[in-house]
């Protein structure tokens, strides 16, 4: 696809398919700079997977501590790597527990120091700098300062009433907390849906919220964390961990797959937590 009008999109064939209603769900990615490996797409992935196996003792820097790095990081030290994570200082406490805990796993941690992933040698993971596709700039439709497209609390697009938006390639500016997470899309994706289910109806349908309840991360070993979080998304003093926090973790992702299924089944099953 590379543009989209009011009533049709053109794909990259050139060959233009209409449409009553577009849901702009393009997700995020990796920039286009070259700065090393990246897992944020299954060729990305492969491609990293590959250089491991050419190299089976070769040392693994990690450049940033979000939830991405965290886990790869976790993961790389389970199958036996030598790993090293490199990130600025974390401002929230589960990423500080995640840290100490891969510390104690043998990862080195390297805090308060902000690096170009292209200047470090050997096998170099670079899991910051996520950023969105450039459709909706490209098409001439109001996207922010980071290339996500402008959407009202209907996520629908002002002066766009046939394109509706959701994940993290949108920008909603209530909820003014909302985060790209796959807890922020799904609910979103769902919405959407309602929406033009009620205009069907001949309904305007409902302002979009929604709020938070935890954040799950896998730490490698069959160990997790799971934090628990206010719906504005600020932490709670509460938290599972060790294998505990491994199985909530694993059973929040066999979840989200069954959830799909389910709203598959019945229209409407699917639900999510008020807002703040």
């Amino acid at each position: 696809m590379t543009k989209i009008g009011d009533d049709q999109i053109q794909l990259a064939s050139g060959e233009n398919l209409p449409y009553d209603t577009l849901v702009y769900a393009v997700g995020s990615g990796a920039s286009n700079e070259n700065r090393g490996y990246r897992v944020v797409s299954e060729p990305e992935a492969e491609r990293l997977r590959a250089a491991l196996a050419e190299a089976p003792d070769a040392p693994v820097t990690i450049v940033g501590a979000g939830l991405t790095g965290v886990e790869l990081a976790g993961a790389l030290r389970e199958a036996g790597r030598a790993v090293k994570l490199v990130s600025t200082a974390p401002n929230r406490r589960a990423i500080r527990a995640h840290l100490r805990f891969l510390a104690k796993q043998g990862v080195e941690i390297e805090l308060g120091r902000r690096v170009d992933p292209a200047e470090l040698d050997g096998l170099v993971v670079d899991t910051t700098g996520f950023t969105v596709p450039g459709l909706a700039a490209d098409s001439g439709l109001p996207v922010d300062e980071f290339g996500r497209l402008l959407v009202d609390e209907r996520l629908t697009v002002s002066g766009h009433p046939n394109i509706l938006g959701a994940g993290d390639a949108v920008h909603l500016e209530s909820p003014s907390y909302l985060r790209a997470a796959c807890a922020t899309a799904l609910p979103m994706g769902a919405h959407a849906a309602d929406v033009i289910t009620a205009r069907r109806q001949g309904k305007p349908g409902e302002a979009f919220g929604m709020g938070y309840v935890l954040q799950c991360t896998d730490l490698g070993s069959g160990r997790g964390r799971v934090q628990f979080l206010h719906p504005d998304d600020t932490e709670r003093a509460i938290a599972i961990d060790g294998r505990a926090g491994g199985l909530v973790k694993e059973t929040i992702c066999r979840m989200s797959v069954r959830w799909l299924t389910q709203e598959r089944e019945r229209a409407g099953r699917y639900s999510w937590p008020a807002g703040a």
